[in-house]
């Protein structure tokens, strides 16, 4: 993500990078705190009830993205760099 945030930084800044990186840094955080957590062993992994919530962030983030790429690609006005769409897509 470090690489990704420069790139798009120093290359593509704007609302389509902007939108990609922190959905994805936002689910990151969730999920790592979750691996953190579930590492501190079984003691603390009972509480882990919200793993199913975390599967469906995931998902979500993932339409999120094809969505929000999928309908940038068709559109017209916008600077977006279209091989940037495709990768993403």
């Amino acid at each position: 993500m470090i690489v990704n945030w420069w790139l798009g930084v120093k290359y593509i800044a704007g609302g389509q990078s902007w939108f990609l990186a922190m959905l994805n840094t936002f689910v990151h955080v969730i999920m790592y705190s979750y691996y953190g957590l579930s590492a501190l062993g079984p003691s603390v992994q009972k509480y882990l009830w919200w793993k199913k919530y975390l599967t469906m962030l995931q998902l979500s983030q993932f339409f999120a993205v094809v969505i929000h790429t999928g309908v940038n690609m068709t559109q017209t006005d916008c600077d977006f760099p279209q091989g940037i769409n495709y990768a993403v897509f």
